[in-house]
């Protein structure tokens, strides 16, 4: 999987897009201490910048796996790479696993979506948000479905949202985020 989406991030890349690709990481390769080596390998061979590639894992693999997750984390940082913590808050006091992990991105735990017109579900949101950012992290809300939704994100402070209501899955990267209307 790792291989063949950077083949295709550098073959859109080449077409003059700088996208950036989202990659999830599993525990098993949380804990591969071959992953890193290869990696630097495929980079070089693909002439993609490291920074092009943002490598997430979630924060329970990251906690069960602290101290392989932090050798990863530093490795890919050492590589250009970013890294991203999913599931964000939903394990016991997520900001101490911050301490150990150079996480740029942060994508907080769907959970936060669920029930947004209640108060205090914003209130919690926007406190784990502003957190998030005091830290200079970049923060991501998945599982977007609704403008409703998405105006109480803005209110906020997310930085990026991802949802079904921005657009669903695709089989290619071939959004276009141009828009007709100003």
């Amino acid at each position: 999987m790792i291989l063949n989406s950077i083949k295709l991030l550098a073959e859109h890349r080449a077409k003059g897009h700088s996208t950036r690709l989202f990659l999830h990481l599993s525990a098993a390769s949380l804990q591969d201490p071959s992953l890193l080596p290869w990696l630097g390998v495929v980079l070089k061979a693909s002439r993609l910048p490291g920074d092009s590639l943002v490598f997430e894992f979630g924060e329970p693999d990251a906690v069960a796996y602290l101290k392989p997750a932090k050798i990863l984390a530093q490795g890919l940082g050492n590589l250009g790479c970013r890294v991203a913590l999913a599931q964000f808050g939903c394990v016991l006091n997520p900001f101490n696993t911050l301490k150990h992990l150079n996480a740029e991105f942060i994508k907080v735990d769907g959970s936060y979506t669920q029930d947004l017109s209640r108060q205090e579900n914003q209130e919690a949101l926007k406190t784990l948000l502003a957190d998030l950012h005091a830290q200079h992290r970049q923060s991501i809300v998945p599982f977007v479905e609704s403008a409703t939704v998405l105006a109480t994100l803005w209110q906020a402070g997310v930085s990026y949202i991802q949802g079904h209501y921005l657009q669903g899955p695709s089989q290619s990267m071939d959004y276009d985020f141009s828009s007709d209307e100003e």
